[in-house]
């Protein structure tokens, strides 16, 4: 929005668009996931993620909140994190993918500041949680983080293949041949700009 400012452009966000990342972690192995359907209208994708962070601790402390945090600093996903969490609540873990700090990370930002995340407010829950983000009843594809690596750098490249694949197996109908390569490139297009303005993505490295 800011850009399009400077170009005499004003927009308004849409509404319609919502986080459609859901990172799912299993107590108390810690064992990471992330439910997603960003990439598929038929298919929900689950990617695994066993990757260890490796936290370096500093004396450094501050007050957030009520909470006494102390500082820590992470290389993670192409991106240094500053971290600052709090063992007066005594568990492991944090936003995102963070965890196994001594303690609830209260704040965890990058350097450059375009990624930041605060601890708002806890509740109590009973058993498991998952926001109605992603449709349950879409087809799962299960991905191996190094796989979906793979995959991700293809689906940059050629983000209609999975539409292109419908239409040549008849899933989709046009009236005429016309009308079928007008959407095509439609879509090829505005789904290439879209990838073209999404180049500052949290694992900064998938775009190397």
């Amino acid at each position: 929005m800011k850009e399009d400012l400077k170009k005499g452009i004003i927009t308004m966000p849409d509404e319609s668009i919502n986080v459609r990342d859901v990172i799912v972690k299993k107590y108390p192995d810690f064992k990471i996931s992330i439910m997603t359907e960003e990439f598929s209208t038929s298919y929900k994708f689950i990617i695994s993620d066993e990757r260890s962070l490796n936290w370096v601790l500093f004396p450094e402390k501050k007050v957030i909140g009520n909470y006494q945090c102390q500082k820590a600093e992470l290389n993670f996903a192409g991106r240094k994190w500053t971290a600052w969490f709090t063992d007066e609540i005594p568990y492991y873990d944090g936003p995102y993918k963070f965890r196994d700090l001594p303690g609830l990370i209260v704040e965890i930002k990058d350097v450059s500041n375009s990624h930041s995340f605060q601890l708002q407010s806890t509740k109590k829950i009973k058993g498991s949680y998952i926001p109605n983000i992603v449709d349950e009843k879409k087809k799962v594809r299960n991905f191996a983080f190094n796989d979906f690596v793979k995959f991700y750098k293809e689906y940059r490249i050629d983000p209609t293949k999975e539409f292109k694949q419908k239409v040549i197996s008849g899933d989709i109908y046009y009236e005429s041949d016309e009308e079928r390569q007008e959407h095509m490139r439609s879509v090829e297009s505005l789904r290439k700009e879209r990838i073209k303005k999404d180049n500052n993505i949290i694992e900064i490295d998938l775009l190397k």
